[in-house]
């Protein structure tokens, strides 16, 4: 991402944490210059995590909500919380809103500083034309700009920015002559971090030019500026674009890395931006020199670094479920004296424990998959979410609006609410289920159940509760070998489908289910001696359509025979690779 709105975010973040408590705002404001002056360009997570906080607590506070200055001061740092957090989608909206505030306020600073954060966001979210749109209008402001007590975008950062959106695209010339603006005005203003960050991505175009020679002595340049200033984190960046240059040797090239190495041992607060650019570059290097054990090291690393952003999202999540909790405890305080502390409320707020429960307890799952599978694992993660908001949605919308009766009596007569309240003891069961179906698809180590157990356990309530006989037989390297959370996954669905089809259907008087390995093949044969169908006549298309899908997946086959009065067979064959995690990843997960 954008090196430059990187420097503005450190200096601005770390500000918030360092600033001490005033007895006033103005006072506070008076002070952010010398803040800004005197604190360091590299921050610790730490820091980034109390800040947020601080920055939702200042927002609220009534000495910030009389002088517009002062409230865009929070909302511009907000916006970039969201930035460094990756939060796009979520950062997309704040700074649109923030726009037009800033437009009603007819501050050209503030809207050419929400232009700019629209522009990254865009940038971040793959809408490249978009993003150079939002840029360029927020360099139409810059005639009416005039400076606040803080720091802002500057033009330096906007013509930066959209440096790196044509070096994305490949339009090197413009790439240049914005890299080339943005130097000059940092030169203009004695900014040497923004200096030396300019003449890297001046570099980083000579680069995919194909000339290495000057890319390599500007990255010296740059190097020099920010090793007399202490930037240690573009130092950083600078020694791994040096370790990929073509005109070095691979000895010298691994003579810039072990330096990048040795200056992460010394500072572990270099931003984990910086951080990933560098051992991104050192993993290419590694491979390409065939150094495994070095390749080992450097993914460690990142994994590392991915790991604690992820939870960083996960604190942020929890902070906002927080305060829909924190709301809807509110609501309950309120009508808790009309209901009399009522067995009814008291229910109302354990199911809303369940529900955080729930929430948080499959958003660490999807982090957990996305931090240890890397590249392949997050197709899964999106699935995953996909899976979760289709499965849970409806319910959690429908225990939203049952709970709501709940708390207005107006609405519900106290007759009814027992009715109300089975209905939600049912929809959170039924939850219960899905997510212990999802967290096992995911690994079912976790979980400690075969999937022997979840189809015997499902069998006998919608097969033996009808009086259907059930046989239920899996080869015991059948679970061993089922290692893939996509296979898991889509064979229990498939096989509850056909389960629930018996049960519907069939009027079938014994069920019969084997899964076996035959010739590098999982052979799964379901039969009932039910009432038959023709199959292409079936008014039960849908579910052989999902059969037939989720078999598909897994570049498998399905059949199905069946004869009317004389039973249905099915017989699913998926070969065996497809259903195993591939050993790299098996190796990775552990």
């Amino acid at each position: 991402m954008a090196f430059c709105i990187r420097t503005l975010i450190y200096v601005q973040i770390t500000l918030i944490f360092s600033l001490p408590f005033f007895s006033s705002a103005q006072q506070r404001i008076k002070d952010f210059k010398f803040y800004e002056e005197k604190i360091d360009n590299n921050i610790s997570e730490e820091n980034i995590e109390i800040a947020n906080a601080f920055i939702e607590a200042e927002l609220q506070h009534p000495l910030f909500t009389k002088d517009s200055t002062q409230v865009y001061f929070f909302k511009s740092r907000k916006m970039e919380v969201n930035y460094y957090f990756d939060l796009g989608k979520l950062g997309l909206i704040d700074a649109k809103n923030n726009l037009k505030w800033a437009m009603e306020k007819n501050n050209a600073t503030m809207i050419m500083d929400c232009y700019n954060f629209i522009g990254l966001f865009n940038f971040m979210l793959g809408k490249w034309t978009e993003s150079v749109d939002f840029y360029k209008k927020g360099l139409r402001y810059l005639s009416l700009a005039q400076p606040l007590p803080y720091a802002t975008s500057k033009v330096f950062h906007l013509q930066n920015n959209l440096a790196e959106v044509y070096l994305k695209k490949g339009e090197l010339d413009s790439a240049m002559r914005y890299c080339q603006q943005a130097l000059n005005g940092a030169i203009a203003e004695n900014n040497s971090r923004m200096e030396a960050l300019s003449k890297y991505q001046i570099g980083d175009v000579y680069r995919e030019k194909g000339e290495s020679i000057e890319a390599d002595s500007l990255l010296q340049s740059a190097i020099t500026i920010a090793h007399k200033n202490d930037f240690l984190d573009v130092t950083l960046i600078c020694l791994g674009n040096l370790g990929k240059s073509k005109s070095l040797t691979l000895t010298q090239r691994s003579k810039y890395f072990e330096q990048g190495f040795q200056l992460l041992k010394s500072d572990t607060s270099i931003n984990p931006f910086y951080k990933k650019d560098f051992l991104k570059n050192a993993l290419t290097f590694y491979e390409q020199t065939h150094n495994y054990a070095a390749q080992t090291r450097v993914l460690k690393q990142i994994a590392s670094i991915e790991e604690k952003k992820k939870f960083k999202e996960l604190n942020f999540l929890i902070r906002q479920y927080d305060k829909m909790i924190i709301e809807s405890n509110k609501r309950v305080a309120l009508e808790k004296s009309n209901l009399q502390k009522s067995k009814e409320v008291q229910r109302l707020i354990i199911i809303i424990a369940i529900i955080s429960i729930l929430v948080l307890t499959a958003t660490l799952v999807i982090v957990y998959l996305t931090i240890k599978r890397k590249n392949t694992i997050l197709s899964i993660r999106s699935t995953i979410s996909r899976d979760l908001h289709d499965d849970l949605g409806s319910s959690l919308s429908s225990l939203n609006i049952y709970s709501n009766l709940l708390t207005n009596k107006k609405l519900l007569p106290e007759s009814k609410q027992h009715d109300v309240i089975s209905k939600i003891n049912i929809i959170t069961n039924d939850l219960l289920n899905d997510l212990h179906d999802i967290i096992w698809s995911l690994d079912k180590n976790k979980m400690q159940t075969s999937l022997e157990d979840i189809l015997k356990s499902y069998a006998m309530n919608i097969l033996s509760s009808k009086g259907i006989e059930v046989e239920i037989s899996i080869e015991n390297p059948v679970e061993k070998l089922l290692t893939s959370p996509k296979a898991r996954k889509n064979i229990m669905l498939v096989l509850k489908e056909i389960m629930n089809n018996c049960s519907k259907y069939s009027k079938a008087k014994k069920f019969y289910l084997s899964i076996i390995l035959q010739r590098k093949e999982l052979v799964l044969l379901a039969k009932d001696d039910g009432v038959g169908f023709v199959t292409d006549q079936s008014n039960r298309g849908n579910g052989l359509k999902n059969i037939q899908k989720r078999i598909k997946e897994l570049n498998g086959k399905a059949t199905v025979h069946s004869i009317l009065e004389n039973g249905t067979t099915i017989e699913l064959r998926i070969p065996q690779k497809n259903i195993q995690m591939k050993e790299y990843f098996t190796k990775s997960v552990h």
